[in-house]
């Protein structure tokens, strides 16, 4: 464990140190995601752990010792965001809410939450290896009504406590403070991208540029309009405003807005992304209820869309031709004797289908998940290099323990 500012964060290695506990006496020397998600609470994935009776009965002792260890800390130890994170996605694994359909308590649907998890147990590794930030998923639709939300207001009300608990922990470390030594850096970086793609405005023609570019390219105006100096009166090349605004603040000035000062760009993202969470986890208990939405509401299933990519850092109509970002690479652990190591991925979203009760009815449904790959390699990949054997015919197929709901 390592304490920064107070606030207790787990290594990568944390949860491995648990569920890894007695490896020297299984026949099968690497474990695999289904031992994480046994340990945070699925019956599904106690139930599909490979091995024999008498190996299985061991294993699962061990892993129902090590969950309880890392969901139920000591009281004397405060809460780390790890095991918030970790805690939070548990909630997936409880019984459904009496009110909740029926297809909740499917096998499929257990596997389904068996893959979110897994593949959030795979970002939380990546960022912790390759500073990468996290997504999480619902469930939603477009028929009439306008959507639904995977209903476990339990989860919601953890995510929500997670968020909060990570804002707090990042306005104690200081981490939303304008950095003037960054942004003169960012500054020159930017002046220097525009300059060599030919932008000479705040308003490129959007046909002649990727969304990355545009995406940069709002970077900078964000930088100048941060700092006071996005005026539209100005028309001299954009790069020339950037590099003078770099050597104003190198030199000593100026301040930024009053408004930045309060609520800087990336706090001002955490808390529309709060303040989503916790309006999803109040919509749930309407959505259990059989309550119609309001207008509000309602709206919430259009806007969804671009309040989660611009809270995540993407921006214009990303949300329609999203970056191919999504797939994500790490090694979990490693056989010193055959050279081989467990790797968990992510791999690009793809769709899921529910039928929804509603009202005597079922409402066909169409949300996103988040496909998880696992397999046994002895070669490491960067994000670059996964994403490309998933494109090729080495691509791995899904876990068979998926087979329920997911295709090859």
């Amino acid at each position: 464990m390592a304490t920064v500012a107070g606030y207790l964060l787990p290594t990568a290695a944390t949860l491995d140190a648990l569920l890894f506990a007695q490896t020297t006496s299984r026949t099968r020397p690497l474990p695999s995601g289904l031992e994480v998600a046994a340990m945070l609470g699925s019956d599904f994935a106690g139930k599909n752990l490979p091995g024999a009776d008498a190996e299985q009965k061991a294993l699962q002792a061990t892993i129902a010792a090590a969950g309880s260890s890392l969901l139920h800390p000591p009281r004397n130890r405060p809460p780390s965001l790890g095991g918030m994170y970790f805690h939070t996605l548990a909630a997936l694994f409880l019984s459904p809410d009496p009110a909740a359909p029926d297809f909740m308590r499917s096998e499929a649907w257990a596997a389904k939450s068996c893959q979110t998890v897994l593949a959030g147990w795979a970002q939380e590794r990546h960022a912790w290896t390759l500073q990468a930030k996290t997504n999480v998923e619902y469930l939603s639709a477009e028929e009439t009504p306008s959507g639904f939300i995977e209903p476990n207001p339990e989860f919601f009300s953890r995510f929500f406590s997670l968020v909060k608990s990570t804002m707090g922990a990042f306005d104690d470390l200081k981490a939303f403070a304008a950095d003037k030594d960054e942004e003169i850096a960012g500054l020159r970086d930017d002046a220097d991208f525009v300059e060599k793609l030919g932008i000479t405005t705040e308003h490129p023609d959007q046909t002649k540029i990727s969304e990355d570019d545009r995406a940069r390219v709002h970077s900078a105006m964000s930088r100048l309009d941060l700092w006071g100096s996005l005026g539209d009166k100005d028309s001299r090349p954009l790069a020339v405003r950037l590099r003078e605004l770099a050597d104003k603040l190198a030199a000593g000035g100026p301040e930024p807005q009053p408004s930045f000062r309060q609520d800087p760009p990336l706090r001002a993202r955490w808390m529309t992304f709060y303040s989503l969470v916790g309006q999803l986890g109040a919509m749930v208990q309407k959505q259990l209820r059989g309550a119609p939405w309001t207008k509000k509401e309602e709206s919430l299933f259009e806007s969804y869309k671009y309040i989660l990519g611009e809270s995540h850092g993407y921006y214009g109509n990303s949300w329609e031709t999203p970056r191919d970002d999504a797939p994500r690479w790490v090694d979990i652990a490693e056989d010193p004797n055959s050279g081989q190591m467990l790797a968990a991925a992510i791999g690009r979203p793809r769709a899921l289908y529910v039928l929804y009760p509603w009202h005597g009815k079922d409402v066909l449904c169409v949300g996103a998940v988040m496909p998880y790959f696992e397999y046994l390699g002895t070669t490491r990949l960067n994000d670059k290099e996964w994403k490309a054997r998933l494109d090729s015919p080495e691509a791995p197929k899904s876990p068979g323990w998926l087979k329920a709901v997911a295709q090859p």
